[in-house]
């Protein structure tokens, strides 16, 4: 992830995809200099590294110690010294955009498709990842918030800072190549779950326009062939309506606690990603305010393993 630091104050800024920075409060870096323009400059990632523009400055922008043209362009590395006026930073780290939590030790995380799952991937207490909203959105039990870069949680094992970059419109970073990858969760026509006649094993297929892809069983498929039934009992309602369950009722028809349930989610998840289907996080949709759930998928069928329907 691309991270700027302030030397003389120690603040750190994450940078988005494309970075507006300025005197003004509609800037993605907002600076208080009264030296530094409403829109001082602008740093973005392209072919994979990060460039830096003025954007007609009063005072300049210099890249260690030599001044920008207007709308010129220049290529920065880590340690290269940034000045927007006299306002003085550092590029911290280089890397792309992308979703991270600094731990107490001051050891960084870094999410995996756009999701943190803190202080472990493990033993998870809280999931952070990028909703369809284009917001970021903590996972803490059945408590569902919006959290903003630098905020601050507190875990078990300390205070953690979340450094996190600007969503696009469509909720992931700049980063997640959705358009390029034809294996994008957002791109599954339908969701197939077979179910052996004792229920002890369940597989899943993720049908693609040109592919289809295996999940062998896992413990969280006893959520989705639960979740999956409920979806197509209820076709005859609205789509926003359909599929939804009380944790509760889940709870009780899988036998798997809350707590548990809530681990399964994020394993859910990863397992769509170790199969390379990027963008996972929609699986399930929360409803907090109601404490439900449901699969976020176009459509779902259900059929005996062995190939009879069920």
């Amino acid at each position: 992830m691309g991270v700027l630091q302030q030397p003389d104050t120690g603040r750190r800024f994450t940078l988005a995809a494309r970075t507006l920075v300025g005197r003004s409060v509609a800037c993605t870096l907002s600076l208080r200099n009264p030296r530094v323009s409403g829109e001082h400059a602008a740093l973005f990632f392209a072919e994979g590294a990060w460039a830096l523009r003025d954007l007609g400055s009063s005072n300049g922008t210099r890249l260690n110690g030599h001044p920008l043209g207007l709308g010129e362009r220049r290529a920065v590395a880590v340690g290269d010294e940034l000045l927007f006026a006299d306002d003085r930073w550092v590029l911290a780290d280089d890397g792309p955009p992308v979703a991270t939590a600094r731990a107490p030790s001051g050891v960084r995380h870094t999410a995996e498709d756009d999701m943190l799952a803190l202080p472990d991937a493990d033993e998870p207490e809280v999931f952070v990842y990028a909703s369809s909203e284009g917001r970021w959105v903590m996972e803490r039990g059945e408590r569902l918030h919006f959290v903003a870069d630098g905020e601050r949680i507190t875990l078990s094992d300390g205070e953690w800072a979340l450094e996190l970059p600007l969503l696009t419109d469509g909720g992931g970073t700049a980063n997640t190549l959705q358009d390029s990858n034809p294996r994008h969760f957002d791109m599954i026509e339908r969701l197939h779950v077979a179910v052996s006649r004792d229920e002890e094993t369940i597989e899943l297929t993720a049908h693609f326009a040109a592919e289809e892809v295996h999940l062998a069983h896992r413990s969280h498929n006893y959520l989705i062939v639960s979740l999956a039934r409920q979806l197509l009992a209820d076709t005859h309602l609205p789509p926003a309506d359909r599929g939804w369950m009380y944790l509760d009722d889940l709870s009780k028809e899988t036998g798997i606690g809350h707590e548990r349930m809530y681990v399964e989610v994020y394993r859910a998840r990863r397992h769509f990603r170790e199969m390379g289907i990027e963008g996972a996080t929609p699986l399930f949709e929360r409803r907090s305010h109601t404490r439900q759930i449901r699969l976020g998928v176009r459509a779902v069928s259900i059929a005996r393993l062995t190939g009879q329907e069920s």
